[in-house]
């Protein structure tokens, strides 16, 4: 992002980051907790044991807690650090745009595979 941004460090993206993340925490979680009970209610209807709503919210904030750069809802997040760079920026900042620091040896070598040239 600092590649297309080169007015922010990497050090302000990164504090950034964790201030999208922090502020989408609660929404994470509730988002996990429904995705959990939706499940459990697909494991009822097919013989399971009835969901229990208040074991999956606490499990669902435990394993949010334990590792919220994993569990947080990207794009809840990713909305909220645009808004927080387009702040910092005083204009809208470039993200959705290629730069060669996406580019993977491993991804370009399946890309070859998949596709291979004529």
């Amino acid at each position: 992002m600092n590649a297309l941004n080169p007015a922010i460090t990497i050090e302000r993206i990164e504090e950034l980051i964790q201030e999208a993340t922090d502020q989408a925490a609660e929404k994470s979680v509730v988002a996990i907790v429904n995705q959990r009970t939706a499940e459990a209610f697909k494991i009822r209807q097919a013989g399971g044991a009835q969901p229990n709503h208040g074991e999956i919210a606490v499990k669902a904030r435990v394993d949010y807690d334990a590792n919220p750069m994993t569990m947080r809802r990207g794009k809840e997040v990713l909305g909220r650090l645009q808004g927080l760079l387009q702040k910092e920026l005083g204009n809208n900042p470039r993200i959705f745009f290629p730069s060669s620091h996406l580019r993977r040896p491993s991804l370009a070598a399946l890309a070859a595979r998949i596709w291979p040239s004529n």
